[in-house]
């Protein structure tokens, strides 16, 4: 992740020369080549930072199969207001929780909210970063 974050600037000039043409532009193809170059020169993977998430994908699906064959748990009470797991929060607390902390992660994980939103650069993009992860909450 800090070599990907230590390449930025190189990665933003590259794409920057080639911003001008269309995404279907075939041209498009040399600045993807350029970057993977880049990448190679400087020995940086970049799907490094989606493999520590990967590795949790097998004990999320173990615990989600626990949970869906586990007929114990059904009238368990968990905590507080939590009576029975198998129903839906009846305060709508938990997913407003859920909204609140992945807005937080983002915040912590990212620089967007505060470098190109203060410049005027990328606002739309600032606002997707803030709003998304609300969303499924909403739900």
């Amino acid at each position: 992740m800090r070599k990907m974050q230590d390449l930025q600037p190189e990665v933003k000039a590259i794409q920057d020369r080639y911003a001008k043409l269309k995404m279907t532009d075939p041209g498009r193809q040399k600045m993807n080549v350029e970057l993977m170059n880049l990448y190679r020169e400087r020995g940086v993977n970049p799907a490094s930072g989606c493999v520590p998430m990967l590795l949790t994908f097998p004990v999320l699906f173990a615990f989600y199969s626990l949970l869906s064959q586990a007929i114990e748990l059904r009238g368990a009470p968990f905590f507080g207001w939590i009576h029975d797991l198998s129903r839906y929060d009846p305060l709508f607390v938990t997913p407003l929780l859920m909204g609140a902390t992945m807005v937080w992660q983002a915040e912590a994980h990212t620089d967007l909210g505060r470098s190109h939103a203060a410049e005027g650069d990328d606002v739309h993009a600032h606002h997707v970063h803030l709003h998304v992860p609300v969303a499924p909450s909403a739900w």
